[in-house]
């Protein structure tokens, strides 16, 4: 197992590698032009600098979700206006530019947890989607 060191790390945009990044968003029916690649400078545990191009990993974002009879709908519309205001946000108000790769519907549970301030034994609940 490789052991680095993390000194930087970024991301770029790039065309989709055969065979290692995915080509085609069967959530959007069209191909993929562009996708994200981390790129992490560091050294081994040896001493030997490197430069790791890691594929296949997306940004994600978990979006609170009452339940609707129209979940396919609401997931395409989300996406349709994401992308509108990223494009918008990249001063391309005009662009038909797709930013999103997919929308997946996920449930799970809330979870309750309790912190206690000693000076003032006040009770603080924050919740997490699992």
């Amino acid at each position: 197992m490789a052991i680095v060191r993390i000194v930087n790390a970024d991301f770029y945009m790039s065309p989709p590698i055969s065979n290692l990044d995915v080509t085609y968003s069967e959530f959007r029916g069209s191909s993929v032009k562009q996708v994200p690649v981390i790129r992490i400078f560091g050294s081994t545990n040896t001493g030997d600098k490197t430069c790791l191009h890691i594929h296949g990993a997306f940004p994600y974002i978990y979006v609170p979700y009452d339940d609707s009879d129209k979940e396919d709908v609401i997931m395409y519309q989300m996406a349709s206006g994401l992308d509108k205001a990223i494009n918008i946000s990249f001063g391309q108000a005009s662009s038909n530019a797709q930013h999103i790769y997919k929308i997946v519907l996920v449930s799970g549970r809330l979870v309750a947890t309790y912190v206690w301030i000693s000076c003032k034994r006040t009770s603080v609940s924050k919740n997490f989607l699992l």
